[in-house]
């Protein structure tokens, strides 16, 4: 059937307009997947509240009825959605409706809400375990509370703002009673007692052989609210709660001492005559209050035997009652406020960590970020007397995310400041907080499968208690923390206390809540998108697997300026997550790679191969987003976002190919291309076989394809790929055969072109000549590429071995690069040297056998591109062909020696045996050592210092009658600076008396560890006078020379002598100028010589003393180069050098010197036949030509030979 197209001209406007469509539609969806935190519970006057909706789409406002009426103190942005504040009144649980709107729908939802008062203050009035209105159960089953695990619920104690209040009492522990009387006794009196009340909680026991004791936890909760499954209710607090307990006095027995043990009261109250004592349990974490006495009292109100505590607040409280001896015990508990006639009230410690209501606990929330336990601004510790110790402690239950989760001391100066909240064993350390060392301990106590952790702090130094004010710095530092990746919300209740040696402070709560929102979902592979079995649904519907880790990335952008926020690969099976976000609104796109944090993204891309989106959707569900284009647009708000997923489909994805290089097989001979590999989502791997077909799209340029021996055409279609008969015969040389080729699934479905690369080389040899002036001391052979040392050509020569002749020879290009050929000599299966030289080698002989190499310049090291070398720096490399085709990377280095120093200093010989320092300088100051294409990096001493008895060198000494001292000093390397000058201690001992000239000769080397071919000496002139020079320089003024030179300090000194020298041997006297004799302050001195001679002139100062002893000053060079210009040549010369217009001069005498200024020519005639010169070295001089007028001219040259 054939098919008619329209132009482009007639249906491009209409493509526009949908494409417009589509794109406004993209940024203005209808609101979905829509939905709050419901039901939610707060506390009135202490929860801070903030609900934020969940939505995909775009929102332009939100609205909810104005009936029923959020509670008083929190609000409702219609912009935002967002619920927030304190509520400060109690809320039944209602429901609100909420729509979010915008131009192209809206979505509706519910949130529940119930705000209950959790703080009552009960004003010090009664709370009844018994009597008028309170009913008395044992909910779980057990009839009498006097078992360990008995729960006995006492319903309506007391009722507070209209609010009933129910108590239960856990029997928790039971030790040696031998039998109950009652659990709680309700007659007013009996035997032993009197004025009991059924308010009153009264047990009364026998207790056995040496006593013992019996334990109670109370709970106050809700009326109506507790829960015989779960042993538990809505806990609610009282606040302003007094107890009196009666009658802790004895039975008459012996050590019937009875007791009460008590916590977390205010203040505590005894008679003014007691017979009741105070200490505190460390074992309970109680303060126990002992009978004094074993008599026993029958009025049981009796003031001697009474102790009344109050509490700011009570929830949950503990109870021990118990005597030290055997016997009938009764106790009488009364929680109420009695006028009592006793005078000893004492305070106890107590911390509050919301100061605005007593025992109103502190709470605050975020994504668990150094949530703080309370306001610094507040005072939340309040203690009579000093602290012992100060607990934190929790359940270990609720820590959820390991050490992620941790208690920090924000502002600890020293110490553990970070501390992980999920121990299970003890630990112990230090941490310094406001100026106090606290020791802390931890430990992880386990009672009825509940474990409780509790870190204690106390006094390290400075005693062994703390102020209330040093408590307070410690509490103000407390900060929760939670740094997983993806935290998991709730609360954690953390409990304070502080302690002194008697009393325990009430339990101080702070509840941390870790509220976090975080954005996951999914990219699967989902083959028939919203369509198929399961239609509408974006799931993991592939029979190929999903997507592995990595393979395809999510990209959360801000949607205002489409910036990237967050850039998250998959995991194995196509799962993603953004971890922890802020409420707010937000774009998901599906994307090919990692974008940059900050970057701006707009538009999703897809996996190479052809990836396209199927559809996305906010939940697991059915549903999409209404759009099909790899975006979600989404509004996080208090509801974690676990499911925004999105498919992709695929076409057929062909691989693209690279052989291995591989010598060109040559003639007609055909090689098999490498297996054509693909995939599809629905056939999986495509390497060839029944039903693989390809299609190749283009054809090879520099060869030709072969398939079962027939020539290949272009587009041509082979089916049923057998990857043994696709063959390919390269043209000569060293071709790159590529071509492109498709893979077509069972589907008719065309994969994108994939690339066939098949690298062809030729037989090679080569390498770089280095200008290396580091040797291999970087591990590799680098540096200036170099082909014409001193302007000396460099030639690569090839020598076989087995022969020893030359069979082929290159220049080393002006790239410092050569290589070998079959054209250049080269074979296979055959071991070469390869020579680097200035002689060029002429094949079929021994010419350029050898490395040869200007002179002045060395081989540094021959090697391979790796770094490794053959240990043999010689300008020669071995290399085998035997199981290669290509050797490359075959490096020379080379370089040029380094050039040594000298100089010279003075010093008073002390006589004896005692070394002098000999200054760094020494090496230095007449002369530096230098590289002239490296850098001076040691020196070496190549014979024993003359006229010394010993050289100490870096804490060493060596001594010149031991010759293993000696063999060792020559062999050391000693480190220098930039200029040569050693950065170790040097020191001798001079073998004279008085003044005496120590010679150090030495040899520089460089940092490629070759050494200079010159001596360097480094001279120490001794004498005996004591004149402080402070400095002496040497300068030119016109034609002459100017000595300047100053002293701090001269003691009987008579002159100073001004000597001359051209080689810094042989001295001459110029002058003398008069010193001050004697001088404490700094003194200047001044010489002119006004005959200096051209060339290197050298300088010292002789102090003479009075008495006729003297001694030099350090030697200072100054190269004086004037009158006409010199021209001479050849430069460089060799043989014989030569005087250009050497007519224009009346010769007086012709002087050539060297670089360290010695003489080495001098003659009174010169004619136009030259100068030999072939008896000096090679290096560089300086000719001086000294005219009858005395005007002298310079010029330096170079031999070269």
């Amino acid at each position: 059937m054939s098919k008619t197209f329209t132009s482009p001209v007639q249906w491009l406007p209409t493509f526009l307009i949908l494409l417009l469509l589509l794109v406004g539609q993209a940024h203005a969806q209808k609101p979905t997947s829509f939905s709050y935190p419901s039901p939610v519970v707060y506390s009135a006057n202490v929860s801070n509240v903030y609900l934020s909706p969940t939505v995909t789409g775009s929102v332009d406002s939100y609205s909810m009825p104005a009936s029923p009426a959020l509670p008083a103190g929190l609000t409702f942005n219609t912009n935002t959605g967002i619920i927030s504040g304190k509520p400060t009144a109690a809320l039944n649980s209602t429901t609100y409706t909420i729509t979010a709107h915008n131009g192209f729908g809206n979505a509706v939802t519910t949130v529940t809400m119930t705000v209950l008062n959790f703080y009552l203050d009960n004003a010090n009035a009664q709370v009844s375990f018994g009597g008028t209105g309170v009913t008395i159960s044992h909910p779980n089953g057990t009839s009498s509370g006097t078992s360990v695990g008995d729960i006995t619920l006492y319903e309506n104690v007391a009722t507070l703002g209209g609010q009933a209040v129910d108590c239960y009492v856990l029997t928790k522990a039971i030790n040696n009673v031998s039998s109950w009387i009652t659990f709680d006794q309700t007659a007013t009196s009996g035997g032993g007692y009197d004025s009991n009340d059924p308010k009153f909680f009264s047990p009364q026991l026998n207790f056995g052989t040496g006593g013992g004791n019996v334990t109670f936890e109370f709970q106050y909760i809700f009326h109506g609210t507790y829960n015989s499954t779960t042993k538990s209710g809505t806990n609610v607090v009282l606040q302003n709660v007094t107890l009196n307990t009666y009658d802790i006095d004895g039975n008459g027995g012996t050590d019937s001492y009875q007791f009460n043990e008590f916590g977390g009261f205010n203040t505590s109250q005894l008679g003014s005559t007691p017979t009741v004592a105070a200490s505190y349990n460390a074992a309970t974490g109680l303060t126990k209050f002992r009978s004094t006495s074993t008599t026993n009292s029958t009025t049981i109100t009796a003031p001697a035997t009474r102790v009344q505590v109050t509490y700011s607040y009570l929830s949950n409280f503990t109870i021990v009652v118990g005597a030290e001896g055997s016997g009938v015990s009764f106790f009488f508990l009364d929680m109420a406020y009695r006028s009592f006639a006793g005078t000893n009230i004492t305070s106890s410690p107590s911390i509050d960590l919301d100061t605005s209501s007593p025992g109103v606990a502190n709470e605050s929330s975020n994504c668990g970020v150094d949530l703080a336990f309370t306001a610094s601004s507040q005072t939340n510790i309040i203690a009579p007397n000093a602290l012992s110790e100060f607990d934190v402690t929790y359940p270990l239950s609720s820590i959820t995310n390991g050490s992620s989760e941790e208690l920090v001391i924000n502002g600890a100066t020293a110490g553990t400041t970070n501390h992980a909240l999920n121990f299970t064993s003890g630990s112990t350390g230090t941490v310094t907080v406001g100026g106090v060392v606290f020791n802390f301990t931890k430990t992880a106590t386990t009672v009825g499968g509940i474990t409780t952790n509790k870190i204690a702090f106390t006094r390290s130094t400075g005693g062994t208690t703390f102020a209330a004010a040093q408590a307070e710095t410690l509490l103000d530092a407390l900060r929760y923390r939670n740094s997983a990746i993806s935290p998991t919300n709730g609360e954690r209740k953390f409990t304070v206390n502080v302690l002194n040696t008697v009393f325990k402070s009430p339990d101080a709560s702070f509840s941390a809540g870790v509220n976090c929102v975080s954005i996951a979902g999914h990219i699967y592979k989902d083959q028939n998108g919203l369509l198929g079995t399961d239609a509408n649904t974006i799931s993991a519907n592939s029979n190929s697997g999903q997507f592995g880790a990595g393979e395809v990335y999510a990209i959360l952008v801000n949607p205002v300026d489409n910036t990237v926020l967050s850039s998250q690969p998959v995991a194995a099976g196509g799962g993603y997550s953004f971890g922890k976000v802020s409420p707010g609104n937000y774009i998901i796109y599906v994307s090919n790679s990692s974008q940059n944090i900050g970057t701006t993204f707009s538009a999703p891309t897809y996996p190479s191969g052809g990836y396209l989106s199927i559809g996305e959707n906010l939940g697991a569900g059915a549903g999409n987003d209404l759009l099909v284009d790899g975006t979600l647009y989404i509004t996080v708000g208090s509801i974690p976002v676990t499911e925004a997923n999105f498919g992709l489909n695929t076409p057929p994805i062909a691989e693209n190919v690279t052989a291995a290089s591989q010598p060109n097989p040559g003639a007609s001979q055909r090689v098999v291309v490498p297996t054509l590999n693909g995939s599809d989502p629905e056939e999986g791997t495509l390497s060839g076989g029944t039903g693989n077909t390809l299609k190749i799209t283009s054809l090879p340029t520099n060869g030709t394809l072969y398939y079962n021996g027939v020539e290949v055409t272009l587009n041509a279609l082979i089916s049923d790929y057998d990857p043994t008969k696709l063959t390919v015969d390269p043209i000569a040389g060293a071709p790159t055969i590529v071509f492109t080729y498709k893979e077509i699934d069972a589907g008719a479905l065309e994969s994108p072109n994939a690339t066939v690369t098949m690298p062809f080389t030729e037989i090679l040899i080569s390498g770089d000549v280095y200008y290396d002036v580091n040797g291999v001391t970087n591990g590799a052979i680098d540096g200036t590429l170099i082909n014409n040392p001193n302007g000396d050509q460099l030639y690569a020569n090839l020598v076989d071995p087995n022969t020893g002749l030359v069979v082929g020879t290159v220049m080393v290009n002006n790239s410092g690069h050569y290589s070998f050929n079959s054209g250049s000599g080269l074979r296979t299966n055959s071991t070469f040297e390869v020579v680097i030289s200035t002689v060029e080698g002429v094949v079929g002989t021994t010419t350029g056998v050898t490395s040869v190499l200007p002179d002045y310049w060395v081989s540094t090291a021959d090697g391979f591109g790796d770094g490794s070398t053959d240990g043999r720096p010689n300008g020669v490399l071995t290399v085998s062909m035997v199981l290669t085709n290509m050797t490359t990377n075959l490096d020379f280095g080379i370089e040029q020696a380094p050039v040594s120093g000298s100089g010279s200093n003075s010093a008073v010989d002390p006589g004896g045996v005692a070394n002098v320092t000999v200054p760094a300088n020494t090496f230095t100051n007449g002369a530096w050592s230098t590289d002239i294409d490296g850098s001076v990096k040691n020196i070496r001493i190549t014979s024993f210092p003359s006229n010394t008895t010993s050289i100490t060198i870096n804490g060493t000494t060596y001594n010149a009658n031991v010759p293993s001292e000696v063999s060792a000093l020559l062999s050391l390397i000693i480190p220098v600076d930039a200029n040569g000058s050693p950065t170790v201690a040097i020191a001798v001992d001079p073998s004279g008396t008085g003044a005496s000239s120590v010679d150090i000769p030495f040899v520089t080397i460089d940092n490629a560890g070759k050494e200079s071919k010159s001596i360097g000496h480094a001279v120490m002139d001794f004498s005996a006078l004591p004149v402080q020079l402070k400095s002496f320089d040497v300068n030119k003024e016109g034609a002459a020379i100017r000595l300047d030179w100053a002293t701090t300090e001269e003691e009987n000194s008579a002159f100073f002598e001004i000597q001359h020298s051209t080689d810094a041997k042989s001295w001459n006297i110029l002058g003398e100028v008069q010193s001050q004799v004697n001088s404490k302050t700094e003194q200047h001195y001044q010489y002119i010589h006004e005959t200096a001679q051209a060339g290197q002139n050298y300088y010292r100062l002789k102090m003479v003393d009075l008495d006729g002893s003297f001694s030099y000053s350090r030697i200072k060079s100054l190269l004086n180069e004037f009158g006409l210009k010199l021209t001479v040549f050849p430069n460089p010369a060799s043989e014989i050098i030569l005087l250009e217009n050497l007519d224009q001069y009346d010769v007086k005498k012709i002087e050539i010197m060297d670089v360290a200024g010695h003489m080495v020519y001098h003659s009174s005639t010169v004619t136009k036949a030259g100068i030999r010169i072939s008896n000096l070295a090679s290096g560089k001089y300086i000719m001086l030509l000294t005219e009858a007028n005395g005007n002298i001219s310079s010029k330096s040259f170079v031999i070269r030979k």
